[in-house]
């Protein structure tokens, strides 16, 4: 049996058949075009027509529910909303055991097609193809709450095409589509002479999921991955940072282990005083044993003003900036072919605002034609990194990783000034990704910049983070950068705590395409 879906709504299909607790979130338009389109019966593939007709059931019920309870927002709707309108497919789709979803671009349509096709004719009635509407090669995808089988596909877009295997126990894998048809050969194996009216038992499971998940002989899944750890707006020294230090660095080292590289954009100490920076460097001392070296750091402007703020001369206070021993102008690490752009955007400028000046940019661009004299970072992840958001913060427009609603204050008052000459310098030395903080949420912004020359344009993603040791009672946040340096590509995980200790949760998973590196 099939049905059609993005990658997406595969997300919410993995919430139904897995039975959590907490659906993930997903944009009102997003839900109500993948609604409409199990509501065609030309969208679902069958050989029982009574299951086809229950689905389109379920989805007009659930459309129909969408419709005259949610009004029209245009944002994301909240775990609680997903959970109470998919509950009808919820009954339809649990029957299930087994889901395979082929994953790729449309350049890979007829591969997967064709796959598509030989696994959905797998024996019994325990298994859900679920067909995948194919992907621009240039698109960014994203998804907000990723399951963790669509956080592995996202994370191996340079191994697409392929195909996502998940169990209803939640086991799950992604695997390059020549492994997957291997796979559906040894569950083809496993599921003959068993009974069609029969479930698959717990047993049935385990031993589907032993097939699929050992590995295929002459077959290497390994890739180079180089992971980088973005961290913001500590604020060390207030009293809920020095709270959450030791749990951040748990979390952290629980979850993802080593990392190649620690970035700090800014606001290390909630004051630019003396026992704040020593209460600081004694935190990043624990934070270095996940690299063994010292992280990128720039300052903030709670690092060299008063209260972060700066009125002509009051509130300034430089003596600490002295003592911080913070990444001027290039840092490079050819084992994991990253180059740091960093800046100090408190440079200038007063109360809360930033600005990276025109000589900050010329002494940037003289330091990198010095390191680039034989194109040396020609094949480098090359990564802008200041406190302040080059983007203004517009509620209505942003991505809801968490709700944008929450921060209270005036733009003109923390904004960024002479963002665009800072974008279009970074456009035109080809950085791809920039990092900062300043706003305590995290944001997503991906947009075609102007170069400079020639009307050419570059796509540059701008990835901002929360405060990642929850000042001031927000939410704790960091963000991950997994690259590849063999396939230049690379994606971006939000990580989000709640500040309750509950756990950190990816609440948005970014992958552009290769080229946008």
């Amino acid at each position: 049996m099939s049905l059609f879906f993005d990658l997406a709504s595969t997300n919410i299909v993995a919430y139904l058949i897995s039975h959590e607790s907490s659906p993930p979130r997903i944009k009102e338009d997003e839900l109500e075009n993948f609604l409409k389109s199990l509501a065609l019966s030309d969208r679902i593939a069958s050989d029982d027509p009574d299951w086809s007709a229950h689905v389109r059931w379920a989805a007009n019920d659930s459309l129909e529910r969408l419709q005259r309870i949610v009004p029209s927002r245009g944002d994301a709707l909240e775990s609680n909303e997903v959970k109470f309108l998919l509950h009808p497919l919820a009954l339809e789709l649990s029957r299930f055991s087994i889901y395979i979803l082929p994953i790729g671009n449309s350049r890979d349509s007829e591969v997967l097609d064709r796959f598509s096709h030989d696994a959905s004719h797998l024996p019994g009635h325990s298994v859900l193809v679920l067909i995948p509407a194919f992907y621009h090669p240039e698109a960014n995808v994203r998804v907000l709450d990723p399951s963790d089988a669509v956080k592995n596909a996202l994370k191996a877009r340079d191994q697409w095409p392929g195909a996502i295997f998940l169990l209803r126990n939640g086991n799950s894998t992604f695997l390059p589509v020549e492994e997957a048809y291997s796979k559906v050969a040894r569950i083809s194996d496993r599921l003959h002479g068993h009974p069609r009216e029969v479930p698959l038992n717990e047993a049935d499971l385990k031993s589907i999921w032993s097939a699929l998940s050992a590995r295929e002989p002459g077959v290497s899944r390994e890739r180079e991955r180089r992971r980088l750890l973005h961290l913001s707006d500590l604020h060390v020294g207030a009293k809920s940072a020095t709270q959450n230090q030791q749990y951040l660095q748990v979390s952290v080292a629980r979850q993802f282990g080593k990392v190649d590289e620690i970035v700090i954009s800014g606001d290390l100490y909630d004051q630019p005083l003396k026992k704040h920076r020593q209460a600081y460097e004694r935190f990043i001392n624990q934070m270095e044993l996940l690299t063994n070296k010292k992280p990128v750091v720039v300052p903030g402007n709670h690092d060299q003003r008063i209260l972060g703020n700066r009125f002509k001369v009051l509130g300034n206070w430089a003596r600490p900036l002295v003592h911080l021993d913070w990444s001027r102008g290039i840092y490079r690490n050819p084992d994991a072919k990253m180059a740091f752009f960093c800046f100090d955007s408190c440079r200038h400028e007063d109360l809360a605002r930033g600005r990276v000046g025109r000589e900050q940019l010329i002494e940037m661009a003289t330091k990198f034609d010095t390191a680039n004299l034989r194109d040396e970072l020609s094949d480098y992840l090359r990564i802008a990194v200041l406190h302040h958001h080059p983007y203004p913060y517009l509620p209505e427009k942003e991505t809801p990783i968490l709700d944008p609603r929450s921060w209270r204050g005036r733009e003109e008052f923390v904004e960024m000034r002479e963002a665009d000459e800072f974008l279009t310098w970074c456009a035109g030395r080809d950085i791809g990704l920039i990092l900062h903080g300043h706003k305590h949420i995290p944001r997503l912004i991906v947009d075609e910049v102007p170069t400079g020359a020639n009307y050419e344009y570059r796509q540059v993603t701008t990835v901002g983070c929360g405060t990642s040791l929850g000042a001031n009672g927000s939410p704790l946040s960091f963000n991950i950068v997994e690259w590849s340096p063999d396939t230049q590509s690379w994606s971006v995980d939000f990580q989000i705590d709640r500040g309750d200790g509950q756990g950190f949760r990816s609440a948005a998973l970014q992958a552009p395409p290769a080229e946008a590196a």
